[in-house]
Order: C-alpha cells, then sequence, then structure tokens
C-alpha cells in the first residue's frame, strides 16, 4: 500500500487527478450454444455470454463490502476473476446478471497477483462455461467486453485489439472496448463467443487505454482442486462495494496513476517533447538515470503556470519516497528541477498546470556530469546534438537591440583554425533585434574545460546580422530572449 499512498499524495499536490475516471482492475445457469454465436454480434452474442457473467462483492471479515469486480464461469468448471476484484476478503458473494444471490466463496484455488488473476471454485454442479480461445488474437480484430456492474449501465461493449503489451513482464491486450466501471475480471471475448482476455484495467481519458490479460495466460494455469488458498491481502482492490440496484461512483485514482506511470513515454536526454494539457489534466513521463548524473529538468508554457514532480521509481515500493518539487524555478512560470541522481533506475516526470488552466507546454532535461548553474536556461539542442544555453540574468536592452549572453556546448571537441586549439564549448554575446527578426554575435569565447583558449571582439564592421528562418536555432534563441 506504501507505493499507492506515495502516488496519491503526488497526484494531490499536483492538483490534476479530478478529469479522468479510473482504472478498475475489473456463474449459474446453462445457456444457449455458444457455436450459435460464431460470426454473430450485439444481442445474439449478448445472450450467449451474459448469463455466464456474474458480479463479486468481497467483504471484509467484519462483514463490510471491500471491493467489486465481475467474473466468469470457464468452461473448465471455475470462476475467474482479478486478484485484485477479491483483495482484502475474507469472503465473496456470487451475484447473477439480474441480481440474483448466487452464494459465498471463502477461498480461491489459484491467485496470481503479478498477472491480477484468480480463480475461484464453481457454486454448485457443473455447468456450461465460456470456452477460452486458441490464440491470443491479432490487432484489429473484432472483441466486446462484458461486465456486471450492478445497476450501472455499459454491460456490453464492443471494439477491436489495438495491441498486444508487456508491462513489468505481464503480458495484456490493449483493446478499445469501453469498460465499465465495476467490469474488471469480465471477459473480453472475440465474434465466436471465445474468451481472449481478463478484463483488468481501463483508463477513461479518450486514449484507448484498456487492458486485459491474455487468455493464454489463463489457460497456462494448472489449477489443483483441492487448494484452498486465501485472498490476497496487500494490493490495491477495486472501489468499495454496492449491493445491487446501487450505485458506487467512488475513484480509486491510485491505479489510473500507475496505469500512466505504465505508459509513460521516455524523455529523451538534450530534445524538448512538446505536448498539451487539458484542464484539471496531467501527464507522466519516463526517464532512465545514471547515479551521479546532474539533471536540469525544466517545463515551458507560453500561456499557463507550469508545474513538476519527480520521482525515483523504486522508492514508490518503499517506505520513504525520493522526490523532487517546483512550480516556479524557471524563467516567469515554468518550472526547473535541479538534481543529482540518487541511484542507478527509473524516474517519472509528472507535469501539470499550477491552476489548472489548458494550455500548450514542452518539457525536456539535460544530463550532465556536473551541475548547470542556475542562471543558465536550456534554450534548444541542434540536430547535431550542440546544445545551446541562455544567461537568464544577462538579458538586457530594449526590443530594438536586446542583449543576452549564450553557452553552447558541443557533443564532440573542436579546433579552432588559429593554433589549432582544442575546445568544448563557446560563450557568445548575442545581440537580438526583436522587431525585425534578425541576431549576431559580437563576442565569442572558446573554453576547454572551463579554460579560455581563444577569446574575440567581433569590430561592428565585421558584425553579421543573421535573419531567424523559422524552425532554427536562431529564432528559438531570438524568442527566448524578447519573450
Amino acid at each position: 500500500m506504501t507505493r499507492i499512498i506515495v502516488v496519491i499524495l503526488a497526484c494531490a499536490w499536483l492538483a490534476a487527478c479530478t478529469a479522468s475516471a479510473p482504472v478498475e482492475r475489473g456463474s449459474a445457469e446453462p445457456s444457449p450454444d455458444l457455436a450459435g454465436a460464431r460470426g454473430s454480434v450485439a444481442l445474439p452474442l449478448a445472450d450467449a455470454v451474459m448469463p455466464h457473467v456474474f458480479t463479486l462483492i468481497a467483504h471484509d471479515r467484519s462483514g463490510d463490502p471491500v471491493g467489486q469486480g465481475s467474473a466468469f464461469l470457464w468452461d473448465q468448471g471455475y470462476l475467474v476473476t482479478n486478484a485484485h476484484v477479491i483483495a482484502g476478503a475474507a469472503w465473496v458473494e456470487v451475484f447473477t446478471e439480474t441480481g440474483e444471490a448466487r452464494g459465498s466463496v471463502p477461498y480461491a484455488l489459484h491467485v496470481d497477483v503479478e498477472q491480477d488473476l484468480a480463480v475461484l471454485p464453481w457454486l454448485g454442479q457443473a455447468a456450461d462455461g465460456l470456452p477460452l480461445a486458441s490464440g491470443r488474437g491479432n490487432r484489429g480484430d473484432t472483441v466486446f467486453a462484458f461486465g456486471a456492474p450492478m445497476g450501472l449501465e455499459g454491460s456490453m461493449s464492443n471494439g477491436i485489439i489495438s495491441a498486444h503489451r508487456r508491462l513489468d513482464d505481464v503480458d495484456y491486450l490493449q483493446t478499445t472496448a469501453p469498460i465499465s466501471q465495476g467490469s474488471s475480471g469480465g471477459p473480453l471475448v472475440n465474434e465466436a463467443g471465445q474468451v481472449v482476455g481478463v478484463i483488468t484495467a481501463f483508463f477513461h481519458g479518450g486514449q484507448n487505454l484498456n487492458l486485459a490479460v491474455p487468455a493464454s495466460v489463463l489457460a497456462a494455469i494448472d489449477i489443483d482442486q483441492t487448494a484452498r488458498q486465501p485472498f490476497p491481502a496487500d494490493m490495491p482492490h477495486s472501489s468499495a462495494a454496492t449491493r445491487p440496484g446501487d450505485h458506487d461512483d467512488e475513484i480509486d485514482e491510485s491505479l489510473l496513476i500507475m496505469l500512466r506511470l505504465a505508459f509513460a513515454e521516455t524523455l529523451r536526454p538534450y530534445q524538448m517533447t512538446y505536448g498539451e494539457l487539458d484542464e484539471e489534466e496531467f501527464e507522466v513521463f519516463r526517464l532512465d538515470l545514471r547515479r551521479g548524473e546532474y539533471i536540469t529538468l525544466e517545463a515551458r508554457s507560453p500561456n499557463i503556470d507550469m508545474m513538476l514532480l519527480v520521482l525515483e521509481a523504486a522508492s514508490l515500493e518503499s517506505n520513504t519516497s525520493w522526490e523532487r518539487r517546483d512550480d516556479d524555478g524557471g524563467r516567469g512560470t515554468d518550472a526547473r528541477i535541479d538534481f543529482r541522481v540518487p541511484r542507478d533506475g527509473i524516474y517519472y516526470v509528472m507535469i501539470a498546470s499550477y491552476d489548472g488552466e489548458p494550455g500548450e507546454y514542452s518539457v525536456g532535461y539535460l544530463a550532465r556530469t556536473e551541475r548547470l548553474d542556475a542562471r543558465w536556461h536550456w534554450a534548444a539542442t541542434g540536430d547535431d546534438d550542440t546544445v545551446y544555453l541562455l544567461d537568464l540574468r544577462s538579458i538586457q536592452g530594449p526590443a530594438s537591440a536586446r542583449r543576452a549572453w549564450v553557452l553552447v556546448e558541443y557533443p564532440e571537441p573542436l579546433y579552432t583554425t588559429q593554433g589549432n586549439l582544442r575546445y568544448s564549448s563557446a560563450r557568445m554575446l548575442w545581440t537580438m533585434r526583436c522587431h525585425q527578426r534578425s541576431l549576431s554575435a559580437s563576442e565569442i569565447t572558446k573554453l576547454e574545460n572551463r579554460r579560455v583558449v581563444f577569446s574575440e571582439t567581433i569590430p561592428s564592421f565585421r558584425v553579421e546580422w543573421i535573419n531567424a528562418a523559422p524552425n532554427t536555432i536562431g529564432e528559438i534563441l531570438l524568442e527566448e530572449v524578447c519573450r
């Protein structure tokens, strides 16, 4: 639970978790022959599948409901659901699609927390169930998501398999089929009524991040019918349960954030990533860092007040979390974090708007062997990985002739034409004509290991004015100085 608490606190600090619905990690009488549903869709398929889909309500030892989800009857004679649906339970109630109580289950036959699967004994005599698909399904295949959310609409939805993913050594099917709250543990079936996956998570945010554990994982389980395994007690479970016909709109935001972390885009060093924040939204990015590196992380926007939070992934699993945060360390309303990497590993960056307003943003980071002085602001990176840093303290003058120092760091050492001296960086004094959108350099100092190897002041008659062409380094520098 520690990692969940840490992430919830991070989410509360960002004040950006209210825009999305939760991530959910979530059989009876004989039914019509599923073979008759082959190739059919909508109502005929629903009639064939729904009688095998059930609602589970997990209760603790005091009898209080602690979780709710779905399950389906496998044709091997077992109930299948997610491990998190029954987490923290002493016993689990089973209800049919009509809300009829089928009975209660006090133990599991198989529990796999990593795969988020649980197999429960069937209540009563043997009955027909849903068969598993022989393959894992192909991208583009039509699929249907079934759940029994007890009074909530949307117990059946359709979409396609959009991807096969592997996250933290666990295989998933990603589907565009919308998933209902309470559907965790329900079946994802193909047009033949065969189970291709067990619904495990959804992200209700328009990005189609709906996940299912492939049926092949379930098929590989060797089930001991005499086993009596306790329900898991130390993993997050679904939102608090309700009785049939009631509604529960409470959200377990922590699971949503963990899914965001799993799908986080990796930031590349010396490169800016551009995006757009929706109202009261946040974005998550991933960094792969090495111990001892000095990192400068920046988030910028022309129209919103930026916030940054960086977390060490490994610390989310421990009692103490490593994090850094900032909302005004950059220029104006930009955010900036400078830190030395404490350990090798994965780090997550959460980015949001301070006041919840939507707008465009950019985010990126520099990795260096020594700390970057706070006066230097990362302005741009060229196609050849040359880095351009702007001295914010040096900006002065009117828009007709604004001046600023720029530090240029080269990916590979260069040599001067005079004396063939080696240098790896250069300080340049630039003048920017903001209205004319042109710029020129008047002083150049070349350095090697911060030692001056060559310095030159360019006389006025030799100064060359460069037009800031679109999408060039010159335009970026001009816009940064003239903003």
